[in-house]
């Protein structure tokens, strides 16, 4: 047999290190999965920032020019009998413009984005907090702020769930009243 796979005699000092090994090994773990939620908020946080970006910038590029367009054609068809065709033509561009700009509704979804990128840095905040803090206080509190971290990473949600939120709620139909009961 190899030295390594005899057993050792314990002693009263080996006793007392295991159980010290093992809430260190514990406090790394739960550390490490602190760090895990760390890394994700930061990633989530910038994904939800580039979005917000980007949904911004898709509201400002069929707003303003529907805007314009909408002036433009109205004055073109009050200057002259002849400018109606162009008018027309500019009319429909700034209606195409607003109808894209309601379907895709990019002023929402930017509005989303913004509300979970300030929910991932809170996520972020909060787990760095405890990284140094409850980190040093003992393992039952870090597996506590833990808990609380996973609790408020359950709460940040998705653009689909915020979409809907913002969504109205279709009309409820009224359940048809039972027929009157007929007697003997």
């Amino acid at each position: 047999m190899s030295d390594a796979t005899q057993p050792r005699p314990t002693t009263g000092d080996d006793t007392a290190a295991a159980p010290a090994d093992n809430t260190e090994a514990r406090r790394r773990h739960l550390c490490g999965e602190v760090e895990q939620i760390l890394t994700e908020a930061h990633i989530g946080a910038r994904r939800a920032q580039r979005r917000g970006k980007l949904w911004n910038a898709t509201f400002l590029f069929l707003g303003f020019p529907a805007a314009v367009l909408a002036g433009i054609s109205g004055a073109a068809g009050l200057a002259s009998a002849g400018a109606r065709v162009p008018a027309a033509v500019l009319a429909l561009l700034s209606a195409g413009f607003s109808a894209g700009s309601s379907f895709l509704r990019a002023d929402a979804r930017q509005m989303a984005n913004l509300r979970r990128r300030y929910a991932w840095q809170n996520l972020e905040t909060r787990a760095r907090l405890v990284l140094a803090h409850e980190a040093y206080e003992g393992v039952e509190r870090l597996h506590a702020a833990l808990v609380g971290l996973l609790e408020v990473r359950a709460t940040i949600p998705s653009s689909a769930l915020v979409l809907a939120e913002l969504q109205p709620s279709p009309p409820q139909l009224a359940a048809p009243a039972a027929p009157p009961a007929v007697g003997p």
